[in-house]
């Protein structure tokens, strides 16, 4: 870990940033190495690629890693559902509620149809989830139902940690367009939930526009890169030298690589500026340029 941050340049980075950030970004780099430090505990072996792969799995199986809390009032926590199961917050702000993303109208994993799901018959939990009955067309259908009510009532419990975690202020959004469809989107099951929860209590929610055209394309959408880095000039600085080093990469290879010296000098002869003491051998021997310029004066020790 620490040498990632070395060869990336983090380290300098952090060093370079505003403390308070500093100190922020430090930790949670730091509960990223207290997560590599137990799984090396589990597994003394595991290598390099043995580690980017439980990264991977953890990204797309686990419920998160650990994030360390900020330290500032005014900072802005962008977590997964999962992540923030415990915590609270003034202010929070759930997007994309609209149909078929949060809930979402994925189909669950079916051992059934892919061979990579593990089969629940074998699975430590086999009590509690459901099971087909037999291989029959219909059983096989009412295991997919199964399924289906299973994924249903894990999204209902992560939604209602969702809209749990904001102690003052809940915002819920959802959008209309997004390209490159052609259909307007919808609010989602949870929109419609709070929505009839707004109403109830004689709040106003605000509703999106009624039309069915697709807004104009205006070209590519503004706005700001974040996280901004804390040196723009270095930053710049090394894109620029990755980008000559790629192109040295892409060009010709001009032939037999030359070798600094004089086109004049006798072999294994060591050169001098100054043209004092005596001949003495010089190994390896420098081989004639092109860089030598005609007469230029070359002496010999």
């Amino acid at each position: 870990m620490l040498r990632v941050q070395q060869v990336t340049g983090l380290t300098d980075d952090l060093a370079a940033d505003e403390p308070m950030r500093a100190r922020s970004r430090q930790g949670h780099l730091d509960a990223l190495w207290y997560e590599i430090h137990g799984a090396l505990a589990d597994d003394p072996e595991l290598t390099l690629p043995g580690l980017v792969t439980w990264l991977a799995a953890e990204e797309e199986f686990g419920d998160g890693l650990a994030r360390s809390a900020p330290e500032a009032q005014d900072a802005v926590v962008i977590s997964t559902v999962h992540g923030a199961k415990g915590l609270e917050w003034p202010l929070v702000v759930l997007p994309d509620l609209d149909a078929g993303v949060f809930p979402s109208t994925m189909a669950p994993d079916n051992f059934v149809t892919r061979a990579a799901v593990l089969p629940p018959a074998v699975r430590g939990d086999a009590d509690s989830v459901a099971q087909p009955r037999s291989g029959s067309r219909d059983d096989l259908v009412e295991y997919k139902q199964e399924l289906a009510a299973e994924s249903r009532g894990a999204e209902d419990r992560l939604g209602y940690v969702a809209v749990t975690r904001a102690r003052d202020r809940l915002l819920v959004s959802w959008h209309r367009w997004r390209p490159p469809a052609v259909r307007p989107r919808v609010p989602g099951d949870y929109a419609l939930a709070v929505i009839d929860r707004m109403t109830g209590w004689g709040m106003d929610a605000i509703e999106p526009p009624t039309d069915d055209e697709m807004p104009p394309d205006d070209g590519p959408a503004a706005g700001t890169p974040w996280p901004e880095p804390a040196d723009p000039d270095r930053t710049e600085r090394l894109a620029e030298l990755v980008s000559r080093i790629e192109e040295g990469r892409r060009a010709p290879h001009p032939g037999p690589r030359l070798q600094l010296g004089c086109p004049t000098i006798p072999p294994r002869r060591r050169w001098s500026p100054t043209g004092a003491g005596t001949p003495r051998p010089c190994w390896p021997q420098p081989a004639p340029t092109a860089l030598s310029a005609p007469g230029s004066r070359c002496r010999w020790a």
